[in-house]
């Protein structure tokens, strides 16, 4: 909890509830070892690498007031020796290369969907300068973390289409 404000939590065997003075999460409680971040931290699929926090945060803000009235995913992946972000909606479509250490463990032609509030919330809750993500594949969830907080975002199903665009607008 950052500047001394406070947070009211709530759960039973299904949900969660966290809210503050300005914004309520209910998160849907899983059971099993879906979310065991040792499972996945290490797994031989595990690719883990290093971002610049307030760049993707900045980034995915911007992105989540392009989507506000479509739901679109934003685009992550590593393409061309650069990890870059993109969005696509109705007639306009940008992209972002970020900061990025050790992304070359990605391996070139990666590519994940992601909801861009998720990813700002999930970086706006982290201290570092430079923060861990890490997932399996495209379809798990990916892991943030800043050394002392973790945290999850599930990933939004992309067509092999949506990808193909992502490659080919980030190749050029």
């Amino acid at each position: 909890i950052k500047n001394g404000s406070y947070v009211e939590m709530y759960a039973n065997k299904k949900l969660s509830a966290f809210i503050g003075e300005d914004f309520t999460y209910c998160i849907r409680n899983y059971a099993g070892e879906y979310f065991d971040y040792k499972r996945f931290a290490n797994g031989v699929e595990f690719r883990k690498f290093y971002v610049n926090r307030k760049e993707l945060a900045e980034v995915s803000k911007e992105y989540s007031k392009l989507t506000k009235s479509e739901k679109k995913a934003m685009f992550m992946g590593y393409n061309n020796r650069a990890f870059t972000t993109a969005i696509f909606v109705s007639g306009y479509s940008t992209s972002d290369v970020i900061e990025t250490e050790d992304a070359e463990e990605i391996g070139d032609g990666f590519v994940i969907g992601v909801n861009p509030e998720f990813i700002n919330d999930a970086m706006n809750g982290l201290d570092s300068e430079m923060v861990t993500m890490g997932f399996t594949n495209r379809k798990s969830p990916i892991i943030v973390s800043d050394g002392e907080y973790k945290g999850y975002v599930l990933p939004v199903n992309i067509s092999g289409m949506e990808i193909d665009n992502f490659i080919g607008y980030t190749a050029a």
